[in-house]
């Protein structure tokens, strides 16, 4: 049952939350409001080289240990709810220095320095509906096998052996 008052969301008819809410509605108080962001697109990350994983999901973010010096090639894709096409994809990356460097297109390779300590890729995905989402990826720069561990066996990729001193 749809009803309205003076004062009822501005004269919109309003759905009661007793009979339930439709698909992509959630109760609000008493009444049933439009789920928030539900055609968004869903980004998606997959990454490999150095290091490999996958990130999915709106406003997700990840941690990723990369060993400094190497580096990893992602690409990107997305899902709507909507079936709307996805119009572009927008990577913005930054290291240790601050700086951002902005790409486009579906894919991207990114590298931590020799002495470098992360990088981080933000992926922004639109769809042809100008909806937009995003995720990150902060590629964490540890030692590799054979380089000195760090304070108490710390910033190896892997392990340290506490006897030698030396990441594993």
């Amino acid at each position: 049952m749809f009803f309205s008052m003076d004062n009822d969301n501005d004269g919109y008819c309003q759905l009661p939350c007793g009979d339930g809410c439709p698909e992509h509605h959630l109760c609000s108080a008493d009444f049933c409001v439009p789920e928030h962001g539900w055609a968004d697109p869903v980004p998606t990350v997959t990454w490999s080289g150095a290091a490999s994983g996958m990130l999915s999901g709106k406003d997700a973010i990840q941690m990723v240990p990369l060993e400094r010096g190497k580096s990893v090639s992602l690409e990107a894709t997305a899902s709507s709810a909507t079936n709307a096409a996805i119009s572009s994809f927008a990577w913005n990356l930054v290291d240790e220095s601050g700086q951002p460097m902005a790409s486009t297109g579906d894919s991207v390779e990114l590298s931590i320095a020799p002495e470098g300590s992360f990088h981080r890729a933000e992926l922004t995905v639109t769809d042809a509906k100008k909806r937009s989402s995003m995720l990150q990826v902060i590629f964490e720069g540890c030692s590799g096998t054979g380089e000195p561990c760090g304070y108490e066996g710390s910033g190896c990729c892997s392990d340290c052996d506490r006897a030698t001193n030396v990441c594993n």
